[in-house]
């Protein structure tokens, strides 16, 4: 197979990837997708962390922000500006977690907002509750990802 060049795959090879998917369901009433567990490797998600790490991508989850969440920019203390100066100070990923303070869970919460502002909270830069009380995209859980994909203690992972 012959691959063009392009930012994920710079020398046009052929690439192999080890990948992990756990899919819980149910079928009745009505199919209905209750989680949904993906594991990529690090060197996978920093290739593709690092094409979204744009000034178009910052724009984007600054001005969801603004247009949806304007609780929480006024909760900051901040303009669309300082967000973005806010935005650009952050790591995309505390070693491939996207659940601390991070750019990657605000562009993960971001693409949420839209049909659900209940994700507002999300995209605080400082510790905001959200309407369950939880507090996320501020401190890991410390949860490998393997975690995602053992059978037992399923529970636990809740």
């Amino acid at each position: 197979m012959i691959t063009q060049p392009n930012n994920l795959n710079p020398q046009g090879v052929c690439l192999e990837w080890t990948r992990a998917l756990t899919l819980y369901y149910s079928i009745s009433p009505k199919f209905l997708i209750k989680k949904l567990n993906l594991f990529f490797p690090i060197a996978f998600q920093k290739a593709i962390f690092d094409s979204v790490d744009a000034d178009d991508v910052r724009d984007l989850v600054c001005n969801v922000m603004k247009s949806n969440c304007t609780d929480t920019l006024a909760f900051n203390n901040m303009s669309v500006e300082g967000c973005k100066d806010a935005y650009d100070k952050l790591n995309m990923t505390d070693n491939g977690y996207l659940d601390s303070n991070t750019k990657g869970c605000r562009i993960l919460h971001s693409s949420f907002v839209p049909k659900n502002t209940g994700h507002c909270p999300h995209l605080s830069f400082a510790p905001l509750a959200d309407e369950k009380g939880k507090i996320k995209c501020q401190t890991s859980r410390g949860r490998t990802p393997l975690i995602c994909f053992l059978n037992k203690n399923l529970e636990s992972l809740r």
